[in-house]
């Protein structure tokens, strides 16, 4: 199996479909039992749907966007877990083409290969939270492209535009998942060791950033909301939460 995807050859990446699926396969034919995390999801999406509004009707640590994919996930689906999981193993599979391509276009490899996909859709199947839409997984969508773009300015293919669109990437990442929030100095580091980066394309990538966060605490600011996003948003970031399943 390992020297097939070895082959390079983009239709391999079908194959790494059909694997993913397979690999999923037990877990969608039962009859799927949600986690307590993954049934505050969708609870959250149904009261979003019903038409209340987060941090002042709904009180919960989630991200905003997250919360706008859990209610669109119920206003199409409703509380559906099964429709939840093939949109987690679409979304696996686009991060997977996604990682292969980003290690073919740096040349990591002698050859070309697919391995990387097939790995990468293995081991996103490992956890619970990955086998079904979770905040984490569509978070690590926009962190991929975002070291996509890290890795193309240490190759020197330097544009201001890239530099912005990182930060933005990171921005909606963050507004995924907090804790991607890391990520962001992370990359700055990167690009400080690894790279020459100019002082006036490193501020590009943090104005890319912040402009996200800012225009989502302006959302909630004209909304009369900023005390409540700050408190059950941005401090959840310090908090830890114990919960005794």
């Amino acid at each position: 199996m390992v020297s097939f995807f070895r082959i390079n050859d983009p239709y391999r990446l079908l194959l790494v479909l059909i694997v993913l699926i397979g690999i999923r396969m037990p877990f969608l034919t039962e009859e799927i039992v949600p986690t307590i995390p993954q049934f505050r999801w969708m609870l959250i999406g149904e009261r979003l749907s019903e038409g209340s509004m987060l941090y002042r009707d709904l009180y919960d640590y989630i991200a905003p966007f997250s919360a706008l994919v859990f209610q669109a996930m119920d206003f199409l689906f409703g509380r559906n877990l099964f429709a939840s999981a093939l949109t987690s193993i679409f979304l696996v599979f686009v991060q997977s083409v996604i990682f292969n391509n980003l290690l073919l276009a740096n040349k990591t490899y002698n050859e070309g290969t697919y391995l990387p996909a097939y790995c990468y859709a293995i081991f996103m199947s490992v956890h619970f939270d990955f086998l079904v839409l979770s905040p984490a997984l569509m978070s690590i969508t926009f962190i991929l492209l975002a070291l996509r773009n890290i890795f193309k300015r240490i190759d020197n293919q330097t544009k201001d535009e890239l530099f912005m669109s990182t930060g933005v990437y990171l921005g909606i990442a963050t507004m995924f998942y907090l804790p991607s929030i890391v990520i962001f100095f992370i990359f700055l580091v990167i690009l400080v060791i690894y790279s020459n980066s100019l002082l006036r394309r490193l501020l590009l990538m943090t104005v890319g950033f912040a402009m996200v966060l800012l225009l989502v605490t302006g959302f909630y600011y004209v909304n009369g909301l900023l005390p409540q996003f700050n408190t059950f948003f941005l401090n959840s970031l310090w908090s830890y939460e114990h919960v005794n399943y």
